[in-house]
Parts: structure tokens; sequence; C-alpha cells
């Protein structure tokens, strides 16, 4: 029953349409953690000599029809579209490992 809830029709065994079609699992490389940090590139034309390079914003989605990434900017309060980002994407290991150990005996 899982099986079926997952792929739109039987006949493909194992495999999404997009792989029948083209041969190849789809990349999800451009997909990112929702709400970690990203770096929006400031072009020259709108910063001054001593001002930063990137603006410091947080990731919160994609948008249809613009190829780059929805981000928020706490600063100015305002939604930025680019797809000029660094993202900085840290991996939360200490939760996961003080899970994994269970209670702690007394």
């Amino acid at each position: 029953m899982l099986l079926e809830e997952q792929i739109p029709t039987l006949a493909l065994v194992n495999k999404t349409p997009y792989e029948v079609w083209f041969g190849q699992k789809p990349s999800i490389a451009h997909l990112r953690v929702f709400g970690c940090e990203a770096f929006v590139h400031v072009p020259k034309e709108k910063r001054s000599k001593l001002d930063n390079k990137a603006e410091k914003c947080i990731f919160i989605g994609y948008k249809d029809g613009i190829k780059g990434y929805k981000l928020w900017n706490p600063v100015t309060r305002k939604v930025v579209y680019s797809r000029d980002v660094v993202f900085k994407e840290v991996k939360n290991t200490s939760r996961n490992e003080d899970e994994s150990k269970g209670p702690e005996k007394t």
C-alpha cells in the first residue's frame, strides 16, 4: 500500500515518471534547508566602497517562475529574490546525539 501512495502509477515499479522519461534520477542539488542563514550578494551598483558585499537573510522558499531563492531580510523587513546566494546550512548534530543516548541514569 505504501508503494501505491508514493508513485502515481503502478506501471512504473520503483521509479518516478521523471526517471523513466529521462533515464536518470532528478537532481535535488538546488534544494536548501528551510530557515537557514543565507548571504545575498549586493551588486556594485547598489553599494558604496565601504558597504558590505552581502546581506544576511533567512531562506524561506522558492517562487514559481523565478530561477532563484526567496529570502527574508530581517533588517529591511522585506522579501528578496536572488540567484546569487551563499547558504550556511548547519546540521544540528548535538541534538541528534543526545536523543540517541537516551535518558540519563541516576
